[in-house]
């Protein structure tokens, strides 16, 4: 009898250091580890968690005419409600993305903001795809005269 509560114990430690050890390598789930429901829901693969994201189109306005990929480089700011910046992100063939998981704060709604254009625009926290339509008419007349 010793020896079987010897080998049980004994496995016992080594299936929870297999799960754990596995769950800790993975990186997702390191403090997490205290939570048994969260080990077993990742081994199991019920884990629905994903990451979020907010993908941005810029779209020209119509007072200019400039493809998609006009406004290549410049940087969008993702604002909290109190204007502070939470992420920067640089629009690329006509998209931008920001990562809400890096997001830690629980706010309402975000700001989206061109620092160039001054152009601004309300999103809401649950929303994951928007358009965001720039003015820069200024910005390619100064362009064109500088040519």
């Amino acid at each position: 009898m010793n020896y079987l509560s010897k080998y049980l114990s004994i496995l016992i430690i080594v299936i929870i250091f297999f799960i754990g050890g596995d769950i800790a390598v993975n990186g997702v789930w390191v403090g997490n580890l205290g939570n048994s429901n969260t080990i077993f829901n990742k081994k199991l693969g019920l884990d629905n968690s994903t990451n979020k994201f907010l993908q941005v189109k810029i779209v020209p306005s119509n007072s200019i005419k400039a493809s998609k990929y006009a406004f290549d480089g410049m940087q969008i700011q993702l604002l909290s409600d109190e204007y502070t910046v939470l992420q920067t992100a640089t629009i690329k063939n006509g998209y931008c993305q920001f990562n809400m998981n890096d997001v830690k704060k629980n706010i309402d709604k975000f700001i989206l903001i061109s620092p160039l254009t001054s152009d601004e625009m309300v999103v809401d926290k649950n929303i994951s795809f928007t358009s965001f339509v720039l003015d820069a008419s200024d910005l390619f007349i100064k362009q064109k005269s500088r040519k």
